[in-house]
């Protein structure tokens, strides 16, 4: 277990590391998620103007289906279900944010959210991931060989 290998076993810490980082991307994304139901004017108020003005719906309705996929980011982020689908998703959304406000406070917090996305796109999934159960048990039932959606692709030989 962790305490006979030591808190020092660099490959669990990597792994644990992940855990964390899942963890908190998780939450942030879940948590504005709900917060634009409950304070959708407020966040209405962040969308630039001239998006408002392309946009087929209203900023309102915008705001809602912002506030479900950042919920859904969110809670497969935090399980680790198709890890890196998912924080490619969110770096997409960060990217975009940046982008339309311009820096300021707001831009760089989510500077920051947006490198540690980008991290989980490239640590992907590991032991304490669903997407670990899932390519276990598929492992077991299907060819080696055969790639599946969300599988860490440096298990396989191309």
């Amino acid at each position: 277990g962790w305490f006979k290998r030591g808190m020092w076993d660099m490959r669990f810490n990597s792994k644990l590391s992940n855990l964390f980082i899942r963890i908190g991307i998780g939450f942030v994304f879940f948590y504005f998620g709900i917060d634009k139901f409950f304070h959708t004017q407020a966040w209405m108020n962040w969308i630039p103007p001239k998006l408002t003005f392309i946009l087929p719906i209203s900023a309102q309705t915008f705001t809602y289906i912002l506030g479900v996929i950042e919920m859904v980011i969110g809670l497969f982020v935090f399980i680790g279900f198709f890890t890196r689908i998912f924080a490619t998703i969110a770096s997409v959304i960060l990217l975009a944010i940046i982008v339309s406000i311009g820096f300021n406070e707001v831009a760089a917090r989510d500077i920051t959210i947006l490198i540690t996305t980008i991290s989980l796109i490239f640590s992907g999934s590991n032991i304490f991931c669903i997407d670990n159960l899932i390519r276990r048990r598929r492992s077991k039932k299907k060819d080696p060989g055969d790639i599946i959606l969300g599988d860490d692709l440096s298990d396989y030989k191309l």
